[in-house]
Formats: C-alpha cells, sequence, structure tokens
C-alpha cells in the first residue's frame, strides 16, 4: 500500500511504464545488487520507507515496507521490466468491490481525503453497509488508486478532524450528558442540572436537548422518545456505556 506525505509539486511530464519501473528498481537500491539477509532486506525495507521520493510525474510520495517488498520480489521473478504497471481494461472500477459500495468509498474519501483505508473500512461496517470480512485493504487501495484518491495530503494546521461522517440524516445520531449549573429549586434548594443532547452526525443538527435535574435512566429515555416522536427513528443511536445508557428499559 502506499502512504503519501508531503506537499504536491507541479507535475513534469506523464509517466510512462517505463519510467515507474526504473523509479521503483531506484528504491530497491542495494536489494538488487547485494546478497543481503532476510533480517537485513527487512531493515531495508523499513528504513527505505521512511525516506521521501519523487515520482517521474513530479509528485511526492512516501512507500509502505510491504509495497517495497513486493516490488522486490517481483524484480527477483521477472526482472526491471516486472516492475511495470500493468493496465486493466476496467480502470477505474473494481470487480471485488459492490458499485454501490465502491461508490461509496470514493464520495468519502473526496469528502475527507485524509481517512485512511482501515477507518473508511470500519466506518462501512459500523454503519452495516458492509460485512466485517467484506472488504479488504489492499481492494480498496486498487480502487482508490485508480481514481487518483490513493494520495493523502499533508495535515493543515486548525484544520477539522472527523474520524467519519455519515451520508444521510439519522443514519447516525449520538448522545451525550453534559454537567451543567447549579440551579434553585420552587422550595429554595440547589441542585446540579444536566444536560442531555441527541446530535445528528451527518447534519450537526441538534435532534433533542434538555437541561434535567439528574441524569437517570428515566431522563435519558424522555429525551429518546421525544427526539423519535419528533423526527422518526435514527438507524443506529451511539452512546457511551453509561449506566443511563446500558439500562434494560433505554
Amino acid at each position: 500500500m502506499l502512504g503519501y506525505s508531503g506537499s504536491m509539486s507541479t507535475k513534469k511530464r506523464p509517466e510512462s511504464p517505463e519510467d515507474i519501473a526504473l523509479w521503483r528498481l531506484s528504491i530497491l537500491g542495494p536489494l538488487v545488487s547485494t546478497r543481503l539477509t532476510h533480517g537485513d532486506r527487512r531493515t531495508h525495507f523499513a528504513r527505505a520507507a521512511e525516506l521521501e521520493y519523487e515520482q517521474p510525474d513530479g509528485r511526492r510520495v512516501q512507500v509502505s515496507p510491504r509495497t517495497i517488498e513486493d516490488w522486490y520480489y517481483e524484480y527477483l521473478k521477472g526482472g526491471w521490466k516486472a516492475l511495470m504497471p500493468t493496465p486493466r481494461e476496467d480502470r477505474g472500477q473494481s470487480r471485488a468491490i459492490r458499485p454501490e459500495i465502491a461508490r461509496r468509498l470514493i464520495a468519502a474519501k473526496r469528502q475527507k481525503p485524509r481517512r485512511s483505508i482501515g477507518r473508511l473500512i470500519k466506518c462501512f461496517v459500523r454503519l452495516g453497509w458492509v460485512q466485517p470480512d467484506e472488504l479488504k485493504r489492499s481492494t480498496v487501495h486498487r480502487l482508490l488508486q485508480a481514481n487518483a484518491l490513493s494520495l493523502r495530503p499533508p495535515r493543515e494546521h486548525g484544520h477539522e478532524r472527523r474520524s467519519f461522517l455519515p451520508e444521510h440524516a439519522s443514519d447516525l445520531w449520538i448522545g451525550d450528558v453534559m454537567h451543567g449549573p447549579r440551579v434553585r429549586q420552587a422550595d429554595g434548594s440547589q441542585v446540579k442540572s444536566y444536560l442531555i443532547t441527541i446530535l445528528d452526525a451527518a447534519t450537526r443538527f441538534v435532534v433533542r436537548s434538555r437541561f434535567c435535574t439528574d441524569e437517570g435512566m428515566l431522563s435519558h429515555e424522555n429525551v429518546l422518545l421525544a427526539a423519535i416522536e419528533q423526527h422518526g427513528l435514527p438507524r443506529v443511536y451511539y452512546v457511551d456505556r453509561g449506566a443511563a445508557y446500558v439500562a434494560d428499559s433505554l
């Protein structure tokens, strides 16, 4: 899997398969000219992956140790020509991923380019769009690479970070409670207040929010029921494992 970092530089010229093969060969370095032990090879894979390389088209990238290792064994089997990429007739599509899931993967990556493949897969499993073992990292990587989405841009200062973002409203509600100020009751006594809130993860809409004088199960249940009465059922309701949230009634 290729992992990219650093800034994008201006493209110099279109890269040919021969250019790419020779570029990959240069990364292998002493692996192709020196007899190294297994441990030495592993060390070289790791050290080579720490460096940044400029591709023939001018892009600066980093390459994972696993990718360098794959290139090494391809070179042993077929020489430098085995390092040339082989174009597919269905370039830009995936034969191993359902079309609807492929479309959603591409959309999710375009929406947040810094999302890792692992996080994309976890998000899709959590939302129930795929089975836990349905998506493979290598397959998703090929899909994104074929659609020019395998680049991972550098993190910008102050850039908003979100692990995932559902596509539609009510795909995912998130519930939580915040401790509020002390309030005076009718009899003059003071009690602590709690703000119980439900947010829609896709739209950031406040589905329901209410101050309560306790954070027990009944208070949470009343807020959730009011949200459902007004907006219908969500696909997923995500909360922590606080005592009120794991109560059988709720």
